[in-house]
């Protein structure tokens, strides 16, 4: 298939998935009812209560500050970790 017409598809894609996403995320961001609601929602509540985290209490900037380090060094250590075990991981091939 031609790059552009690949492009203008997902281009235009895009703009007509635009406006439903950004409704759905006004909803969530807002706290109002969406249609993962009973079912995300006790999965959300019981991972808060697993972590002791209350969730009508707001977070400073320093808090915040650490709690973005530690999701990052989390995210590089995963992620140096399956490049370093790539070649024991299921469902990869051999390219050898």
């Amino acid at each position: 298939m031609n790059a552009g017409l690949q492009y203008g598809l997902y281009l235009a894609l895009l703009a007509a998935l635009a406006w439903p996403l950004g409704k759905y995320l006004f909803k969530v961001m807002n706290g109002d009812r969406v249609l993962l609601t009973p079912v995300l929602r006790p999965i959300e509540k019981g991972i808060y209560r697993l972590l002791r985290i209350d969730e009508n209490e707001d977070m400073g900037w320093k808090q915040y500050a650490v709690v973005c380090v530690l999701f990052n060094l989390f995210g590089f250590l995963a992620l140096w970790a399956m490049q370093l075990l790539q070649s024991v991981l299921p469902l990869t091939s051999d390219c050898h």
